[in-house]
């Protein structure tokens, strides 16, 4: 097979993973609205990350894990003096509790939301960047909440109103088998997520029974 393969190195973020992008923006955000703290649901990246940025704006940042969250993914979240708490649930039930905190104490709400997408969005101008404006045929980017590959989305179609570019590549989106509830709606033709029951992957960062963005996810499909 003749084809050219790259690789976008989004572990050489200061934190390891791409969230970095959204978790710079969001810092700003809150130390901009003057919020008391940020908090967040997380099982891990994200966590760290946005304990990384929260840190370096001086706002206290609390942490909101699933129950039996890998504690070794959390340990840049204690260096840079996140607080963790545990939430008997999984991940989508961590994130309820988090939105409901933080409209309650009045905390920046960190996560997959619009200002996140803001930041993440700058991938896609590094890719067109990087390669002259050439675009590759298709860009394969993993699935949890969705968010990141309709951040994908969305930057190529800035880049493409700006007139930088003539199209947005076709963006193939991966879930966990365990894990699919985006992909169950593609296949069905659907335009919304049906959450599942149950998420049953070992791939922590994706186990998400119902993707916050996943119809943002279709739409980039």
């Amino acid at each position: 097979c003749n084809i050219d393969l790259f690789f976008k190195l989004e572990a050489n973020n200061p934190t390891g993973s791409f969230k970095d992008r959204g978790s710079a923006v969001e810092a700003s955000v809150a130390k901009e609205l003057g919020a008391k703290a940020m908090i967040l649901a997380s099982t891990g990246n994200m966590a760290a990350s946005c304990a990384c940025y929260a840190a370096v704006a001086k706002i206290p940042c609390f942490v909101l894990v699933p129950e039996n969250t890998n504690l070794a993914k959390l340990a840049q979240v204690i260096a840079f003096g996140g607080h963790i708490v545990e939430v008997k649930g999984n991940y989508n039930e961590a994130a309820k509790l988090a939105k409901e905190i933080a409209k309650e104490m009045e905390f920046y709400l960190a996560g997959d939301y619009a200002f996140r997408v803001e930041g993440q969005k700058t991938a896609a101008f590094e890719i067109a960047d990087q390669l002259s404006f050439k675009l590759p045929d298709a860009i394969i980017i993993p699935m949890g909440c969705g968010t990141n590959i309709s951040a994908y989305a969305k930057g190529f179609r800035e880049y493409q109103q700006l007139g930088l570019i003539d199209h947005v590549p076709q963006l193939i989106g991966v879930e966990a088998q365990g894990a699919n509830a985006i992909f169950q709606s593609y296949s069905h033709r659907q335009i919304k997520i049906k959450p599942l029951k149950t998420a049953n992957t070992i791939a922590s960062a994706i186990a998400v029974t119902n993707p916050i963005d996943g119809e943002k996810a279709l739409d980039a499909i």
